[in-house]
């Protein structure tokens, strides 16, 4: 857990006047522990993807969100939290499975 609160801590902080959602915060991690899931569970990782898209295209649309997801995935995608690069991996392999967008 300590790399997903280590990102998490990393990206909460406001952005130009805008707070960062704490709902953020929970459909991050259930994307990040999807995507470590042995063996992976591929409609799990779906629905947590699907949950924070659909957060952030709509209740959630503000720029510190946005702004928010995007850096907490570059630093799991970078291992400067985690180590690892599967989640990213993982997460861009069902966006595009069977070459379809899951949205």
């Amino acid at each position: 857990m300590a790399g997903v609160d280590k990102a998490w801590l990393a990206v909460a902080g406001a952005r130009n006047g805008e707070s960062v959602s704490p709902k953020l915060r929970l459909l991050l991690q259930s994307v990040y522990h999807q995507s470590l899931a042995e063996p992976l569970d591929s409609m799990g990782l779906k629905k947590s993807l699907e949950d924070l898209l659909v957060f952030l295209s709509g209740e959630g649309r503000s720029n510190a969100n946005c702004w928010a997801a995007d850096l907490f995935f570059a630093r799991v995608r970078n291992g400067k939290e985690t180590g690892q690069t599967r989640i990213c991996q993982r997460a861009s392999m069902m966006c595009w499975h069977d070459g379809r967008s899951i949205t």
